[in-house]
């Protein structure tokens, strides 16, 4: 329904992953992210669904990334 939407992506992929189609849900947040690279929910988001898959590498750049840019957008850790 909304192909630019970098929010009906993300809440989709959400979805996805729910279901166990975790693949689907990272290329859906891939697009995501293509549409709006500064979208920090949904790079957050991102992150988390590849280290929960142990993809730790792409995970850690994603979290990078944040940090670099939004680091107040980021959850506290304390």
């Amino acid at each position: 329904r909304h192909p630019t939407s970098p929010r009906a992506h993300a809440a989709f992929a959400h979805l996805l992953a729910g279901l166990g189609r975790r693949e689907e849900a990272r290329a859906l947040l891939d697009r995501a992210l293509a549409l709006a690279p500064g979208h920090t929910p949904t790079r957050y988001q991102r992150a988390k669904l590849l280290e929960s898959d142990g993809l730790l590498d792409a995970a850690a750049d994603d979290l990078s990334l944040l940090v670099e840019s939004s680091p107040a957008a980021l959850p506290r850790l304390d």
